[in-house]
C-alpha cells in the first residue's frame, strides 16, 4: 500500500484513474486514510525500527539459522527497512494532502465497489506441488500440496507417452486455508504429470511430479550444497578462484563448488569419475581445453552421476572438452535426465563432445541461454540434446547413433543451422510446448522421422535434406493440455527416399513454399505413443 502514496504528484491521478487498483477502495475511505497516514509515520520513524531490531535481536539470529540451512549463503540485512522507510516519508505530507482533495470527476465513481477472487491463469501452478514419497515396481505414491487460496480437485493425470487418463471420481484437496491441504495418493509408476481445476474454473492446469519425497527436513539438494567445500575442492582454491591444472584425476565421491567461485579447469585435464561421484556447480565452470590437450571427463566404470552446473551468476564457457560414458545425477531421489546438465545457467560450447553417455540425454539445458557449435554427440542411450524453455542456438553440430531424438526442445526459441544428423531411434528434430525453431542448412537421414512440430510449436525449415527415414515433416497435437496449431514452415526443403513424406494431423498446418497444406489425419500421436 505505501506505493500508493509514493512517486511523483501526477502518479496520484494514475492510481485513481485504474479502476481496477484495489487500493482505490482504501483510500476513498476517510477514516482508513487518517489511521493510515498515523502508522506511516509511526513505522517509518528511525528511533522505532532501531528499537525494533534490538528488542527482536535474538529472534533474528535464530532464524538467521534456520535459512542457512536451505540457503547456505543467505545474510538478513535489515538496512532496507530504514531505506524503504525514509522514501515512503518522502513528499508524505503533500500527498496527504492531495488525496483528501482528491474526488472523481465521475461523481458516480466515488463509491465502493465489491471485489472478488481474481481469475489468473498464472496463480493457480505456482502454488501446487506434487512429490513422490515412495515406489514398488508397478505404483508410486504421491503427496499433493495445496498451497491456493481455492480448493482443486484432481481430475487425471499424463502418462510417459503424454496421454492424459482421467479419474473414475474427482478428488478434491483443500485450500491452504483449510485442514488437510497436504493429501497422498496412489498412481501408476510412470506418470509424470498430475492434472487439477480449480473451483469456478474451466482451466485445467498441471503440476509436475517432483523425484523426491516431501521435504519434512533437507531436500537432498540442500543437503549436498550444505556441505560446502570439501576435501577435494580445497587443493584447487585460490581466493575467490578454483583452477584446476593440466593432470589426472580420480574422483571417489562428490565434489560441490558453492556460489561465489570462479571455476577453471584448464587444458590436459583428465578427470575419472568413480564410485558414484559427480560434479556439481553453483559457480560458473569455465573449460578451457585446446585442440591438441582437450579436458576429458569421464568414468572408468561407468557409475558417475554426471557433471551440473546451476544457477550460476555469469556466463559457463566450454571448449576442447569430452564428456564420456556418463549417466545423470541419481542422490536420494533427487534425480536430473542429463549427463551434462545446465539448470539456469547461460553457457557456450564450443567443439564439445558427449559421447557414449547412460542417461536420459546426453545434455539437458533447462531455463538458459546458450550457443553451441561445433559439438559432437556420438552413441548416446536415448536423447542427444534436451532443452526445455530456453533460448540457444545450435551451428554446425554433428550427431549420430542415438537411441531417441537428436534435438528435442520444449517450450524454447532455437535457431538450427548447418548441422548434420544420422541415425537415431526416433526424431532428427523435435519442436513441443509452443517452441519457435528454425532451421537452416540441415541435413538429417536414417531416421524415424526427420522434423516434428507438436503441441503449439512453429518449426522453419529452409534448405534443409531429409532422407532415407520413414517420416518427412509431421505436425501433431500430443499433449491434452496444448490446444491449437502445430506449424511447420518449410522452403526449399528436399526429401529423397522417404515413406511418409508429409503426415499433418488435422488442426495442424504445413506451408510449403508458401502454399498451404491443411492436416486431414485424425490422432497422429497414437502412431507413435503407446497408450497404456
Amino acid at each position: 500500500i505505501v506505493t500508493a502514496i509514493n512517486g511523483k504528484p501526477d502518479y496520484i491521478d494514475a492510481h485513481f484513474n485504474n479502476r481496477v487498483d484495489l487500493m482505490n477502495q482504501y483510500f476513498l475511505d476517510p477514516e482508513f486514510r487518517k489511521l493510515y497516514y498515523h502508522y506511516v509515520h509511526k513505522y517509518a520513524d528511525p528511533k522505532y525500527i532501531g528499537d525494533f531490531i534490538s528488542a527482536h535481536k535474538s529472534e533474528l539470529a535464530e532464524f538467521q539459522k534456520i535459512l542457512l540451512d536451505e540457503y547456505y549463503d543467505s545474510r538478513y540485512d535489515t538496512t532496507f527497512l530504514t531505506k524503504s522507510a525514509k522514501e515512503s516519508l518522502t513528499g508524505l505530507d503533500y500527498k496527504i494532502k492531495k488525496f483528501d482533495e482528491y474526488k472523481y470527476k465521475n461523481p458516480a465513481d466515488n463509491h465502493l465497489k465489491e471485489y472478488d477472487t481474481i481469475n489468473t491463469q498464472e496463480a493457480p501452478p505456482y502454488y501446487i506441488q506434487a512429490y513422490k514419497q515412495r515406489e514398488t515396481d508397478k505404483e508410486k505414491t504421491i503427496r499433493i500440496v495445496n498451497n491456493y487460496s481455492l480448493d482443486i480437485n484432481l481430475t487425471g493425470y499424463v502418462d510417459e507417452n503424454g496421454i492424459a487418463k482421467s479419474y473414475p471420481e474427482i478428488k478434491t484437496i483443500n485450500s491452504l486455508n483449510k485442514e488437510n491441504n497436504k493429501v497422498e495418493i496412489d498412481i501408476p509408476k510412470r506418470v509424470k504429470y498430475l492434472l487439477y481445476k480449480v473451483n469456478s474454473r474451466d482451466s485445467v492446469y498441471r503440476v509436475k511430479i517432483f523425484n523426491w519425497k516431501f521435504p519434512e527436513a533437507r531436500s537432498p539438494r540442500m543437503e549436498l550444497l550444505s556441505k560446502g567445500e570439501s576435501s577435494i575442492l580445497e587443493q584447487f582454491i585460490s581466493g575467490s578462484d578454483v583452477i584446476i591444472p593440466a593432470g589426472n584425476y580420480t574422483l571417489k565421491k562428490p565434489l560441490v563448488i558453492p556460489k561465489g567461485y570462479d571455476v577453471e579447469i584448464l587444458a590436459g585435464v583428465d578427470i575419472d569419475l568413480v564410485n558414484n561421484s559427480f560434479i556439481l556447480s553453483y559457480s560458473p565452470v569455465r573449460i578451457e581445453g585446446e585442440k591438441e590437450s582437450q579436458v576429458h571427463i569421464h568414468s572408468s566404470d561407468g557409475t558417475s552421476m554426471g557433471f551440473i552446473v546451476m544457477q550460476a551468476s555469469t556466463k559457463s564457457n566450454m571448449r576442447y572438452a569430452v564428456f564420456d560414458q556418463l549417466n545423470a545425477l541419481d542422490y536420494k531421489d533427487w534425480r536430473l535426465t542429463g549427463a551434462v546438465t545446465f539448470y539456469e545457467s547461460d553457457v557456450d560450447l564450443d567443439h564439445v563432445m558427449f559421447s557414449n553417455n547412460r542417461s536420459e540425454d546426453a545434455l539437458n539445458i533447462i531455463r538458459s541461454t546458450f550457443n553451441m557449435k561445433n559439438c559432437t554427440f556420438d552413441n548416446i542411450y536415448s536423447d542427444g540434446f534436451d532443452s526445455d524453455f530456453s533460448v540457444g542456438k545450435v551451428i554446425s553440430c554433428n550427431f549420430r547413433d542415438l537411441g531417441n531424438d537428436a534435438l528435442d526442445f520444449s517450450g524454447s526459441k532455437i535457431s538450427i543451422a548447418y548441422c548434420t544428423i544420422n541415425r537415431t531411434g526416433d526424431k532428427g528434430i523435435s519442436g513441443g510446448e509452443k517452441s519457435q525453431l528454425k532451421v537452416k542448412n540441415v541435413t538429417i537421414m536414417n531416421c524415424n522421422i526427420g522434423i516434428a512440430s507438436k503441441d503449439n510449436s512453429v518449426v522453419e525449415t529452409e534448405n534443409t535434406t531429409i532422407k532415407f527415414s520413414k517420416y518427412g515433416l509431421i505436425a501433431f497435437n500430443k499433449k491434452s493440455e496444448y490446444k491449437g496449431t502445430a506449424q511447420i514452415n518449410s522452403k526449399n526443403t528436399k526429401l529423397i527416399e522417404i515413406t511418409v513424406p508429409e503426415l499433418i494431423e488435422k488442426g495442424s498446418i504445413l506451408i510449403k513454399n508458401d502454399s498451404i497444406v491443411n492436416g486431414t489425419k485424425k490422432d497422429v500421436a497414437d502412431l507413435f505413443y503407446v497408450k497404456n
